[in-house]
């Protein structure tokens, strides 16, 4: 039975729902319905007199030139207006609470709440007026109609006229030219605040980078990190060109002396031995360094004059290189005197040594300063690189500002052309009437009032027979509910024998006798006949005819209720039909084996399962060779024995030839008419039990065994009885079974076996066949 078609459709509110929920609650609905009939005539009658004067204004709003403005095609802010906004904003300015306040002071709250200990009430005037106040617009008009209501016929026309002066005075003050010069003055003010912070901003954000110009930083940046590396290849050069000199001087001097004598070799090498290496190398270094800052000064001069800070520090450090160059050459003499170059081909000529390490020296500490610098401007340029973003948008927000500015500024010098020329002096607002006298306007506020009394009384019963039916409540009512909140076919949905509809149904399709012995089942019983009512009395009198009479026996049976296995049962055809649709669900499964084992359990509290599992044993005894057995497993259940085969049968085991009864009263039994025992020990035995008994049960001559098992619930051992069914059909009872609780036990249930069906019981009907079609079900 469990098929994946059968999954749980999406929650969704159709119209069969609704018909369900609003048929079911028809008489509420028509009670409610009927109440207001009755109350709008009532309302309508008794509403007290409204009176009202009214006027109408004429709104020229094409001669509203000075707000025409419009600042090309990149502007981000346009004041054009067009006819319907304007007259918007005029229905606004009358319906203002600022009018209602002033016209409350000019004519006294006294007088409008009518009564002179409410003078200082003004506010509660003011509102009064306001809610009288009424404004409508006739579609493709330029007219506005300006209504005013109250029940006091003396003060709707005085109201409405101070009404439309006080309007016509905010109107000039509103549209003015004076208003619209504040608004631009406003607006051109606060931008050329904004434009002041931002350029500020920018500054504070160009100081801390250290430069004057962003683009020119950038740019210089870039000259002098490309003159450096110039630089740095011509000296990395040079140097390599003196180191390879004063080797080859190195070799050639090593050669002389070889050829010389020892007084000439100390005459050649003297001079190169009087002078300290080390003042060598700071005389280099201090002519690299001089080189360097010359070049710097020449630098600095392209962007700056003679008299900046920057050019005069630069000077102030070249002047004292120049006096430490000077120290040094006074001191030892040489360094100025040893710069000839050294010439091969003269004999005694001492080798120069001296002036090609100066330049060595010198060149290495170019190099080095070369390298500092460059280093220096790789930070300055890293450092510009993190205040790059924050510039250009601070310039960005600069040029909006800026374009903006300029926009509201002659925003505000054509406004002052407009006020020059009189434009805002104009009065757009032509009164086509004047405030009417008073009159009755009552008619059309009772007809609405009245007409919501009867649209309220119909809408209660709707509202909550949708919102119950359709939210609130959350049981099973339908068979269309099962196809959609479980996962298990529908076998038969079973009408409740008491609704009116099922009755009509009986009468219609000839089932009269069903009703009739109904009738005498009701009847009074005369005082001197016997008229058991339980069936157990009803077949004990049966069973002695000489006692009671032939013919009183006959009259306890007809006007006894019908049993379930009885033709006269009110439900006897849809047995029957449970009958056909089980025995087609074995035979289209091929399960043909004997005894099959029949499971019916419930949800709840007296869903019909007992009556439903005696109706079913009874029909199924009708077919095959009508051996089916009953098996009530409900504890605490009262029934009469029953007989088989002409024998007494008290025990399932002596029925099923497992020896007689042993009489131990704590022993499990599974007795015909209830399986019954201790009631506290059965859930613990009964399992164990049906295994010794499910044998036997298989090997019997019996077509069918129905079992009547307790509710599903979590504490119950129905799910575990389930395993060892052929087939359980849940009866769930209609409008009382929860949708979540029948589907957890469906769960339950479904863990154990697969074939689990349903059958919705005690339905009714209240949606007419003509516009609904029931669900039938699954099989």
């Amino acid at each position: 039975m469990n098929d994946p078609n059968l999954a749980p459709e999406p929650a969704a509110i159709k119209p069969g729902d609704i018909f369900y929920a609003l048929f079911k609650h028809k008489v509420k609905i028509v009670l409610f319905t009927v109440i207001g009939i009755v109350v709008a005539p009532f309302v309508y009658k008794f509403y007290p007199e409204v009176y009202s004067s009214q006027s109408r204004l004429f709104i020229r709003y094409i001669e509203q030139a000075q707000t025409q403005i419009s600042a090309g095609e990149n502007a981000n802010v346009r004041t054009v207006e067009q006819g319907d906004s304007i007259i918007n904003s005029e229905m606004q300015i009358i319906t203002s609470m600022d009018l209602a306040s002033q016209i409350a002071e000019k004519i006294g709250p006294a007088v409008i709440l009518n009564n002179p200990e409410l003078a200082h009430e003004k506010n509660k005037a003011a509102k009064i007026i306001n809610s009288g106040i009424s404004v409508s617009v006739p579609r493709r008009s330029s007219i506005i109609t300006v209504e005013f209501s109250n029940a006091n016929s003396r003060l709707v026309r005085p109201v409405l006229k101070e009404l439309i002066d006080l309007y016509l005075a905010k109107h000039l003050e509103t549209r003015s030219s004076g208003s619209f010069d504040s608004f631009v003055n406003q607006q051109a003010e606060q931008y050329r605040a904004r434009l002041a912070r931002t350029d500020e901003e920018l500054q504070n954000a160009l100081r801390r980078a250290g430069v004057i110009s962003f683009t020119g930083a950038q740019r210089d940046q870039d000259q002098k990190a490309s003159r450096i590396k110039d630089a740095l290849l011509s000296s990395n050069a040079e140097l390599a060109s003196r180191k390879a000199t004063l080797s080859e001087l190195q070799r050639l001097s090593t050669q002389r002396v070889e050829g010389n004598s020892p007084q000439e070799t100390v005459d050649n090498f003297q001079v190169e031995e009087a002078i300290d290496p080390g003042v060598l190398q700071s005389y280099g270094s201090l002519q690299a360094r001089l080189d360097v800052i010359k070049r710097r000064e020449q630098d600095m001069l392209l962007q700056y004059t003679d008299e900046n800070i920057l050019v005069v520090a630069v000077r102030s450090q070249i002047n004292a290189l120049e006096l430490e160059i000077e120290e040094l050459e006074q001191t030892h003499p040489i360094l100025t005197d040893s710069n000839s170059p050294f010439v091969p081909g003269e004999r005694g000529k001492p080798i120069d040594f001296s002036s090609n390490i100066i330049q060595t020296y010198a060149l290495e500490a170019k190099i080095a300063m070369l390298n500092s610098q460059y280093e220096q401007i790789v930070a300055e340029t890293e450092q510009l690189r993190s205040v790059q973003t924050e510039i250009e948008e601070l310039n960005r927000r600069k040029a909006i500002e800026e374009q903006n500015y300029r926009y509201f500024s002659q925003s505000r010098e054509k406004a002052k052309i407009d006020e020059a020329f009189g434009a805002g002096r104009i009065n757009n607002i032509g009164i086509v009437q004047q405030p009417t006298p008073a009159v009755e306007g009552s008619e059309k506020m009772k007809l609405q009032v009245s007409l919501g009394a009867l649209l309220g009384c119909i809408a209660i019963p709707l509202a909550w027979a949708l919102g119950f039916e359709l939210f609130l409540d959350q049981s099973i009512k339908r068979p269309i509910d099962v196809k959609r909140s479980l996962k298990i076919p529908l076998f038969l949905s079973i009408p409740d024998t008491k609704s009116r509809a099922y009755r009509k149904l009986l009468k219609n399709t000839g089932q009269q006798n069903v009703l009739d012995r109904e009738k005498r089942t009701k009847a009074k019983p005369s005082k001197s006949s016997y008229q058991p009512k339980s069936p157990t009395l009803v077949a004990a009198a049966k069973s002695q005819p000489d006692r009671f009479g032939a013919v009183a026996v006959a009259n306890m049976e007809a006007s006894s209720p019908a049993n379930p296995w009885e033709v006269d049962h009110a439900l006897h055809s849809y047995y029957e039909a449970l009958r056909d649709r089980l025995i087609g669900f074995f035979e289209g499964r091929g399960m043909t084996h004997k005894p099959k084992l029949i499971g019916l359990t419930g949800i709840g509290v007296a869903p019909g399962t007992t009556t439903m599992a005696a109706g079913l044993a009874a029909t199924l005894s009708e077919t095959g060779e009508g051996n089916v057995l009953l098996v009530d497993m409900n504890l605490g259940s009262e029934s009469a024995q029953q007989f088989y085969l002409g024998k007494n049968i008290a025990d399932l085991d002596e029925l099923l030839g497992g020896g007689p009864v042993t009489g131990k009263k704590n022993e499990a039994k599974l007795v015909v008419a209830a399986e019954g025992t201790n009631g506290l020990k059965l859930p613990k035995i009964l399992p164990n039990r049906f295994n010794e008994i499910v044998p036997k049960l298989k090997t019997s001559e019996f077509d069918y065994i129905i079992f009547d098992m307790p509710a599903v619930s979590p504490i119950s051992v129905t799910p575990r009885l389930a395993s060892f069914m052929d087939a359980v059909f849940l009866v769930i009872e209609s409008e009382k079974a929860n949708k979540d609780v029948v589907a957890r036990a469906t769960e339950l249930l479904l863990k154990t076996n697969e074939n689990i069906g349903a059958i919705l019981n005690k339905t009714k009907s209240y949606v007419p066949q003509r516009l609904q079609e029931e669900y039938l079900g699954d099989l």
